[in-house]
C-alpha cells in the first residue's frame, strides 16, 4: 500500500545581524549569509523582501541583540525591548 505524501514547505527565519563590514542577511542555521549590506536599511529591505508573509525576519542590533522580530504572515514587526 502506497502512503500518500504530504510536503510542507520549510518555514525559514532570516536574520539581520552586523557583519565586519555593513550588515548580513543570514538564513538561520545556514553557513554563509545570503546577502550583504553597506546600510541595515538595505539589509532589512531585502531581507523583508525574502521571507515574503512565509518565513519570520529577526533584526539585530549593532551588538547582535533581537531587536525586532516578525513573525509569519505578519507586516508589522515586534518591537523587542
Amino acid at each position: 500500500r502506497v502512503q500518500p505524501q504530504t510536503t510542507m514547505a520549510k518555514t525559514l527565519v532570516y536574520h539581520v545581524m552586523p557583519a565586519i563590514r555593513g550588515w548580513k542577511v543570514l538564513i538561520e542555521g545556514a553557513g554563509r549569509p545570503t546577502s550583504l549590506h553597506p546600510s541595515k536599511a538595505d539589509a532589512v529591505a531585502i531581507a523583508t523582501t525574502l521571507a515574503g508573509t512565509r518565513h519570520q525576519l529577526v533584526v539585530h542590533d549593532t551588538e547582535g541583540r533581537v531587536e525586532s522580530w516578525r513573525p509569519i504572515a505578519s507586516h508589522s514587526p515586534a518591537r523587542i525591548a
